[in-house]
């Protein structure tokens, strides 16, 4: 079922579950289970997460702070604090807001929430315990059918992260619809019968309830690619992943801001690409085919080329259709390649086998991106390389010397 408890980026805890759908499957006490510092974990079916859906930026809580904050409103004029006021006179309040004195002052508890974690960070509700501190249950989601994080309990913590922009905070899953659990299955039993995966998923999966399955490749390649862009600047534009298999590059590089498109040709792997890219709450594109058939290649920015390209070189006829597919990726400012291991046994009998350094200069020479940086190298030993346009001093001096060697 995983671990109790999981890291996970605020921004992808977007939609609301709704309290009234899930007390139509279980009693109130049993609800309030939910909430309580050891929350059971349960798998449901029936349509509890297919409630109209609610958006937590939206709420007047989040709304709420805000105004407070950003815009200097006082907390008694804020959609927060008069729900509260309404609910006073029809007798429907909380024990902990049965006054307006009570409301005004969970306002500034929640205040004084949000400088605290500003000035000291996000810390588990363990470590608060460790400091003598009271100890609550830690933010709670649950899973609808298609992997989506909803939000549980623990709005006022869930708002601040969100308000201070906090990359990871600390949730506990509390409830998973079973046709995402199916789904896990799912995933489980294809890599156990795949003779090429023997049991492990090909790219770890960043998903909270997936993140635990065994993986071929980790992180590693990130953290290296990551380096290669400043994020600023490169955020808005349109990144091409060659071979994208299940989706874990587009899914990090949109995080970073770029607009990215799958190319997949697989059609199993699209099946898994797409679920995940739902499950993920992405907007990347996915197109299914051979990258030789794609129409726009000349529209991106970044070319992701990661253990794909030594494919075209295995037969004559595929070679020459990669020497047009690198002229029609000239428009790119920049292509991040991985390489092969030459020794490998699928180039045995390769039409052309380049060492790692000679396949970067040659997929370099072609797109028309003379400047190479070698990036790393993975921890399967393939080397990792930047391809971009060489900066102004740099192109002119390669300029010069191809004129000076083209002199008789």
């Amino acid at each position: 079922m995983g671990e109790a408890v999981v890291w996970v980026d605020p921004r992808d805890i977007s939609l609301v579950c709704s309290s009234r759908r899930l007390l139509e499957r279980m009693s109130w006490d049993f609800f309030l289970q939910l909430c309580s510092r050891r929350p059971p974990q349960l798998v449901l079916d029936g349509d509890w997460d297919q409630a109209p859906e609610t958006v937590f930026e939206e709420s007047d809580l989040y709304r709420s702070l805000t105004d407070h904050v950003r815009r200097g409103r006082r907390w008694e004029t804020t959609d927060y604090y008069r729900r509260h006021l309404r609910h006073i006179r029809d007798g429907t309040a909380r024990t902990s807001h049965r006054t307006q004195r009570n409301v005004l002052y969970r306002c500034r508890e929640f205040e004084a929430l949000l400088g605290r974690i500003s000035r000291e960070g996000y810390r588990t509700q363990a470590d608060l315990k460790d400091e003598a501190s009271p100890q609550g249950n830690e933010v709670t989601v649950a899973i609808d059918r298609n992997g989506r994080l909803m939000f549980v309990d623990g709005q006022h913590r869930l708002a601040v992260a969100k308000f201070l922009s906090l990359p990871r905070i600390p949730v506990q899953i509390v409830i998973r619809h079973s046709r995402w659990v199916a789904f896990k299955r799912e995933i489980i039993e294809f890599c156990e019968a795949s003779p090429h995966l023997k049991g492990k998923v090909y790219q770890k999966i960043d998903h909270p309830d997936l993140a635990d399955l065994p993986a071929h490749h980790g992180d590693e390649r990130m953290a290296i690619l990551r380096g290669a862009i400043d994020p600023e600047a490169w955020a808005g534009k349109r990144l091409l992943d060659i071979g994208a298999h299940w989706g874990h590059m587009c899914h990090a590089f949109e995080a970073l801001g770029l607009r990215c498109t799958a190319i997949e040709r697989d059609t199993r792997n699209v099946y898994f690409l797409n679920r995940l890219r739902l499950a993920g709450n992405r907007q990347f594109s996915i197109w299914q085919g051979s990258v030789f058939d794609y129409p726009r290649l000349g529209e991106f920015d970044l070319i992701l080329a990661l253990n794909v390209f030594h494919h075209f070189l295995r037969k004559k006829s595929r070679y020459q259709r990669f020497l047009g597919l690198l002229k029609r990726l000239r428009g790119a400012e920049m292509i991040l390649l991985e390489t092969h291991r030459p020794e490998e046994r699928q180039m045995r009998q390769a039409y052309r086998n380049l060492d790692p350094e000679a396949f970067a200069g040659f997929v370099a020479e072609q797109a028309r991106l003379p400047r190479i940086e070698r990036l790393g190298e993975a921890p399967d030993g393939r080397k990792l390389y930047k391809l971009s346009k060489a900066a102004p001093l740099l192109g002119g001096l390669i300029g010069r010397l191809r004129r000076a060697a083209s002199r008789p």
